[in-house]
């Protein structure tokens, strides 16, 4: 399990005493498990960047515990998944598994200079 005094943001500590040793292993697993619509990686990667992901988000400072951060978790480890493809040159090569997650798309206004992110979800402009 991570230490709570591993750089990890007060909400990121907070996070990891409430979750305790059990909770932390679950929170692995089910972040391991979403990455199995990446069959380039072997299951050791997976756990890999699972522990990255985690650590990542807890040291960010983004982590809000009441707004779904499990889901938060996946969504950065399956980002950070694909950015390892890629860097390796991998075809990416994916199942199709709930890739809302992943959508970040750009939408560039015709009549200004500002440009909009629209995620899955939200209202669009």
């Amino acid at each position: 399990m991570v230490s709570p005094g591993g750089g990890q943001s007060d909400a990121g500590r907070a996070y990891l005493e409430e979750l305790g040793r059990e909770g932390y292993d679950e929170l692995c697993r089910k972040v391991v498990a979403s990455l199995g619509c990446f069959p380039q990686l072997d299951p050791g990667e997976r756990a890999d960047v699972a522990n990255e992901a985690v650590l990542m988000v807890l040291r960010s400072g983004l982590l809000d515990p009441s707004k779904k951060p499990v889901a938060y978790i996946k969504t950065t480890a399956r980002r950070l998944a694909l950015g390892k493809l890629k860097r390796d040159g991998e075809t990416v090569l994916m199942d199709n598994v709930d890739l809302s997650g992943l959508a970040d798309v750009q939408v560039e206004r015709s009549r200004t200079s500002r440009t909009t992110t629209w995620r899955p979800g939200s209202p669009r402009a």
